[in-house]
């Protein structure tokens, strides 16, 4: 949620956070780990644990209000896991949202059904080895011995793009408004969707 992420930000460092938006506002999320260390130091912010932990607290409060209200699945979700899970094919949850709140939303919203909990690793927002880094795909990949050819990472931003080309993987990305932006000159994926059936068609 930007607001609570906004405001924490604003009430740790004392600084108005109301211009930041989009790529500038998320950069400490969206960049390595000690690149992002370095954004927030610049900010003021000298306890990047204690504010990722004010942020987790409540966002698990805002979203299990909204789960089931604005929080719901998209309309072709269901059939694309339907789909995977009737061929076959492993799914596996990378998020950079802390897991109390990743497993609360997935159980909320019926996801659990498709994913073995072994196949999941969340991350705090931000900490060593969270998107855009690899280390979570490399993980899945020597877990289930999954060559890199062999793996496709889908997402709807540009850090689940880089993590998927960091490594080895082909990657899909989501754009579920129409437009396809990138906030890295020259970044796009192998393969772009505006939902999901386009994106089993363009994989079968």
């Amino acid at each position: 949620d930007s607001e609570i992420y906004r405001d924490v930000l604003s009430e740790i460092t004392g600084r108005d956070f109301s211009g930041y938006d989009g790529w500038k506002l998320y950069a400490p999320i969206s960049l390595p780990y000690q690149e992002s260390l370095s954004v927030l130091k610049s900010w003021g912010v000298e306890d990047p644990d204690a504010m990722w932990s004010e942020i987790a607290r409540r966002d698990y409060s805002a979203r299990r209000e909204r789960l089931g209200k604005s929080i719901v699945l998209y309309p072709d979700a269901k059939d694309f896991f339907e789909h995977l899970k009737g061929n076959g094919t492993r799914v596996c949850i990378l998020s950079n949202t802390p897991e109390p709140i990743a497993m609360m939303e997935m159980r909320g919203l019926g996801l659990t059904r498709y994913i073995e909990k072994n196949d999941i690793i969340c991350f705090r927002y931000k900490e060593p080895g969270s998107k855009p880094e690899p280390w979570a795909i490399k993980e899945m990949q020597q877990r289930h011995g999954i060559p890199p050819e062999r793996t496709l990472m889908v997402g709807d931003s540009d850090i689940d793009v880089i993590s998927g080309r960091s490594a080895g993987a082909a990657t899909a990305q989501l754009f579920r408004d129409g437009r396809h932006e990138y906030h890295h000159h020259g970044l796009g994926p192998d393969i772009e969707c505006e939902n999901l059936m386009e994106l089993l068609e363009a994989i079968e």
